[in-house]
């Protein structure tokens, strides 16, 4: 009843259909390759790993979510990065022999870096600053790893 508010929203409604109807093609455009139909997608899913990697449980997550129909993004930031890395395994393709409950052997080597860590509470509360410091840095490089990605989504 109120037309500036109806005008708001109208205008509203066309952003939005705009936005879907611009992310519907980019999605199209890079899954396209894929000779897949889109349709068949329930939506993507960011997947950000604990302090070890992708290993046991997260990757059961991730393949399930993948089977249920998300597109699923897992940044391995432990895979080459500045502060923390993890010397990785090859490819695993769908014909690779996986188990489901042990760790699929990603990683060839330990953790090792500058943000590498294993919480132990007797060293947290012996160093409480150490670790303060410690997560916040973890902290803002998964940020900035997770609005990089958020930033290029379709």
């Amino acid at each position: 009843k109120d037309p500036r508010k109806r005008e708001l929203l109208l205008n509203m409604q066309k952003v939005w259909r705009g936005a879907v109807l611009r992310s519907a093609a980019s999605l199209r455009s890079v899954l396209g390759c894929l000779d897949y139909p889109i349709a068949a997608y329930q939506g993507v899913v960011l997947f950000m790993h604990g302090s070890g990697g992708m290993t046991y449980n997260n990757v059961r997550y991730t393949r399930k979510l993948a089977a249920m129909g998300f597109i699923v993004i897992c940044p391995d930031s432990m895979a080459g990065g500045e502060f923390r890395h993890r010397d990785v395994r090859g490819v695993i393709t769908g014909d690779t022999k996986t188990p489901y409950w042990d760790d699929l052997g990603l990683y060839t080597s330990v953790a090792e870096g500058q943000y590498t860590y294993n919480t132990s509470a007797d060293d947290v509360v012996a160093n409480p600053e150490k670790f303060r410091k410690l997560y916040e840095n973890v902290f803002r490089m998964r940020s900035a790893e997770m609005h990089w990605i958020l930033g290029r989504l379709p």
